[in-house]
């Protein structure tokens, strides 16, 4: 498996560098607009003789292969102990006023269905990560988008408040949102 993604003109690593080929470097150095940390696919004698007067932060080297980093979810503590589950029932008991018990027993049976699948795609820090990011955009009173995309079609999305859109009102499958991981999972 290769740790980068081939793009028109540059490899996109999967630690988020990039590696330039040596036709765009020059060009892009000669403008001004090199960013600060830049790989090239060839040591080429023109970028030799500019590493010889760089700073040695600033040195266009060749990449081989990804850095290691840490895969823990860089949230508070206190987040990454949220039981999931309990604090959607929670954000949910406090929009049920709005629905008959009929309404209300339709959108628990959702909440529970969608929460499988959110946990054998094992996607439970995404989405402690996500109740995190919310709860900071609300404290801040930073406003975000009413919904984009697939995302739509999940009820616990929802709830949680990271769109307007109520799935279950429109008749949105939660499958459309995570078809990719249905995909995945049942290749296996």
């Amino acid at each position: 498996m290769d740790n980068f993604t081939e793009l028109q003109n540059r490899k996109l690593w999967f630690d988020g560098d990039s590696t330039i080929t040596n036709q765009s470097i020059m060009p892009l150095l000669l403008s001004g607009k090199c960013p600060d940390k830049i790989y090239t696919d060839e040591l080429t004698e023109d970028i030799i003789r500019y590493n010889k007067f760089a700073a040695k932060d600033k040195k266009i080297l060749v990449k081989t292969e990804v850095k290691q980093f840490n895969y823990e979810w860089n949230i508070p503590e206190e987040y990454k102990k949220i039981n999931v589950l309990a604090y959607v029932f929670k954000k949910f008991q406090y929009m049920s006023n709005e629905y008959t018990e009929e309404e209300c027993e339709i959108r628990i049976k959702r909440i529970k269905q969608e929460f499988e699948l959110y946990e054998q795609f094992n996607l439970m820090d995404t989405l402690r990560s996500i109740i995190y990011i919310i709860n900071s955009l609300l404290d801040h009173n930073i406003p975000w988008g009413v919904g984009r995309g697939s995302s739509v079609s999940s009820y616990v999305l929802y709830v949680i408040g990271v769109h307007d859109v109520d799935s279950i009102e429109y008749d949105l499958d939660i499958n459309d949102f995570l078809h990719k991981e249905l995909d995945h999972g049942n290749k296996s």
